[in-house]
């Protein structure tokens, strides 16, 4: 993310109309825009493009601007531990107790399944001999 100065820093945020499929694979490959030789392909161009602004953002801390028009200061200045996430909105995760976990009760089947009683049996024969 580039240097902001403090405070918020808002920005529109637009829907361009995608004029093919050719042009969504070249900007999925290199995905910016250079106005206006980008937009020249789309069918308003000629006539002139109007661009509808969806909603204007901070881009520090992702509110929209009528959330946040009256705080001067952006809390992405102070702390922009909101917009990292992680485990503390997570639920409890399941530890299984010792003995108990997928790995550990499946080598447990497989020593059972190798010792039988007839390959037990059988050892003991062979090493009478």
């Amino acid at each position: 993310m580039p240097e902001f100065p403090p405070g918020h820093a808002f920005y529109y945020a637009v829907y361009v109309p995608a004029p093919s499929a050719q042009h969504l694979r070249e900007t999925h490959q290199n995905p910016y825009l250079t106005i206006p030789d980008d937009l020249t392909v789309l069918p308003d161009w000629a006539d002139g493009l109007v661009l509808e602004i969806q909603e204007a953002i901070c881009v520090k801390c992702r509110m929209p601007y009528g959330a946040v028009a009256h705080e001067p200061e952006c809390a992405a200045d102070a702390n922009p531990a909101h917009l990292r996430g992680g485990k503390k909105d997570r639920a409890w995760r399941h530890v299984a107790p010792p003995g108990q976990s997928a790995s550990e009760v499946a080598a447990r089947q497989e020593q059972r399944r190798r010792e039988t009683p007839a390959l037990m049996q059988a050892s003991r024969i062979s090493g009478l001999s």
